[in-house]
């Protein structure tokens, strides 16, 4: 009787990834950033690395803060290591340097 192989898939029990999420800047800003410049500068440097395949990466803000630019930011689980990629090559933004930290990522949101 002949061997069988069967391939193993990862499957996620939950579709969503959150990520808690800090955006810093090397010299301090006079102004506070808003959830909707937050979300803009994510985006911005989604568009910046992947062009039209970004486009189709869709997240949510849960919790923001606006004291210290943290955020816990919601998506798929398939999206994931590209918004990774993102958060982590972005380094600049209105001419200050910048960069995301990531703090924590898990699949439920506490």
């Amino acid at each position: 009787m002949p061997l069988r192989q069967f391939r193993s898939i990862r499957t996620f029990e939950n579709r969503f990834v959150y990520i808690d999420v800090q955006l810093c800047f090397t010299i301090k800003q006079n102004s506070t950033i808003e959830i909707r410049e937050y979300k803009l500068i994510i985006m911005k440097a989604i568009d910046s690395l992947l062009g039209e395949i970004g486009s189709k990466i869709q997240f949510d803000i849960i919790k923001y803060r606006c004291n210290d630019c943290r955020a816990i930011i919601r998506l798929l689980a398939r999206d994931y290591v590209k918004l990774h990629l993102c958060l982590s090559l972005l380094n600049e933004w209105n001419d200050s340097r910048c960069q995301f930290i990531i703090h924590k990522v898990c699949n439920n949101f506490h």
